[in-house]
């Protein structure tokens, strides 16, 4: 039989493991984001916006198609069959050059969920997925193995995606 303490028990670890997924792809996007500004030059750079301090490499909420300027770390996690993903946006601030205040936010919308153990980076913008546009990470129960390493097949595809759009021009 049943007891209301049973059913209490599987809620709560309902939540916790829930709560430990969504952190887990958490902080996978953060990371992704600190390898990107670090490959780039830009982990300690800031640029100037109306008198706000602003970094040039940050996450934003991707909404309904859209990114949006909520905090980042109030991203809702979403379930699909049986997968829980969060959907975000990997922004980049690019520059006319150093002096100018000629800027452009370039952002790319990402899902990241775990399958098979695997952390998954996926690119998110409708498009057919492959493996240029999908990244699996090998992730443990508490952090992710060889982790720099693991990061630099998205930050390269990343930029490479910037490239593709500026050469179309």
């Amino acid at each position: 039989m049943i007891t209301y303490k049973d059913l209490c028990n599987a809620w709560k670890k309902d939540i916790d493991t829930k709560s430990k997924i969504r952190t887990q792809l958490i902080e996978a996007a953060l990371k992704f984001a600190v390898e990107l500004a670090k490959n780039l030059g830009l982990q300690d750079k800031r640029y100037n916006l109306n008198g706000q301090e602003k970094k040039y490499v940050r996450l934003d909420p991707y909404k309904n198609g859209e990114k949006s300027e909520d905090n980042f770390l109030d991203i809702p996690m979403f379930k699909n069959e049986d997968i829980f993903y969060i959907d975000y946006a990997l922004s980049l601030v690019l520059e006319r050059d150093e002096k100018s205040s000629q800027r452009t936010n370039f952002y790319i919308p990402f899902k990241n969920y775990i399958e098979n153990e695997n952390l998954i980076i996926q690119v998110n913008d409708g498009r057919p997925q492959s493996d240029k546009t999908r990244f699996e990470i090998p992730v443990t129960s508490s952090e992710y193995s060889d982790i720099e390493a693991a990061f630099q097949a998205p930050v390269e595809e990343y930029k490479r995606m910037i490239m593709e759009k500026y050469k179309a021009l």
